[in-house]
């Protein structure tokens, strides 16, 4: 197929674009591409960036102070570089933004616990380690609820994956 701008190369980039439902394809040669403005736009750069904006509202807050003004302390870098380039300055970061981390992560991710992938061959381990886990928490629950019977058939299902562990 021929690039679309100039109808002399073979148009190797293929570019969908999805606006409000209204789906634009356009097949461009590298040569075209390079000098498309909007091309840059959809950069992986920007489109991280868009992320960021798009998850935090321009109304966050740390504490009375604008997030876009508000700096790590140990690093010295604002938020607002943060959503620009998609990476934290140090450890501290971490902590100092947060509360605008946890919900930026929420939103792109739908949560902000990382959970992880496990291996299909060498997993089970790791799936019984997670239940054992889950259901150490629903057992504290139903203790607390007084959901007695509930309680010990939690506590046999965790012994039973214990058993199984050993083996």
């Amino acid at each position: 197929m021929l690039c679309e701008k100039c109808n002399k190369h073979q148009a190797t980039i293929h570019m969908t674009q999805v606006i409000n439902g209204d789906v634009k394809e356009i097949y461009l040669c590298p040569e075209c591409a390079a000098n498309e403005e909007y091309l840059n736009k959809f950069s992986f750069h920007n489109m991280f960036q868009d992320l960021f904006n798009l998850a935090s509202s321009p109304t966050e807050v740390f504490g009375g102070i604008n997030s876009s003004g508000f700096k790590c302390p140990l690093c010295g870098q604002t938020y607002e570089e943060f959503k620009k380039n998609g990476k934290l300055g140090c450890a501290s970061c971490y902590s100092t933004f947060s509360q605008n981390l946890d919900q930026t992560l929420k939103s792109i991710h739908g949560s902000n616990q990382h959970k992880g992938k496990i291996p299909q061959k060498s997993g089970g381990k790791m799936i019984a380690k997670r239940e054992k886990e889950t259901l150490k928490r629903k057992l504290v629950l139903a203790i607390e609820k007084e959901e007695y019977e509930e309680a010990a058939r939690i506590r046999d299902r965790i012994r039973s994956l214990e058993k199984e562990g050993e083996e």
